[in-house]
């Protein structure tokens, strides 16, 4: 099975979490900060992991993107099973909760019953959240991304 971790950090904790997911599933790893939409290829993927850390209580726009674009779109009704969403953030989980929320709704509703869902908390700026996410988060969101892959 073919898994791909789409991510978008700012501080790097989203980073270390996406990048520990892409190694353990030996999956394909991209940031959207340095790669373009148009240049991924969604066709042959079966998991997909979108990650990004929670900002201002939104997802990256880099992500929010994807929720207009007519390859990740078609992919993801026709031929990824799983969606799982990841998000990292400062001080309160539930702004991470209403993000991924808020991407759910963005998408058309056929895409929304195959969506899963994980966050953790990340930092911001060496202000909250310092050294986070640590080991046990980083276990967390592999165990997690194990389990999807899996079903």
């Amino acid at each position: 099975m073919n898994s791909m971790i789409l991510y978008c950090s700012i501080t790097g904790g989203t980073e270390k979490v996406a990048k520990s997911i892409a190694q353990d599933l030996n999956g394909t790893l991209v940031n959207l900060k340095k790669a373009s939409i148009s240049t991924i290829h969604f066709n042959d993927i079966d998991f997909l992991f979108l990650g990004s850390g929670v900002y201002g209580g939104k997802l990256h726009s880099n992500i929010m993107k994807l929720t207009k674009n007519n390859d990740f779109l078609k992919a993801v009704t026709e031929n990824i099973q799983i969606l799982g969403l990841f998000s990292t953030y400062a001080t309160s989980s539930e702004s991470s909760k209403k993000a991924i929320a808020d991407f759910k709704q963005a998408l058309p509703s056929q895409t929304r019953c195959n969506l899963e869902e994980f966050y953790c908390q990340g930092n911001l700026f060496k202000i909250f959240g310092l050294g986070r996410p640590i080991a046990k988060d980083v276990e967390k969101a592999i165990s997690w991304a194990k389990q999807i892959t899996s079903q």
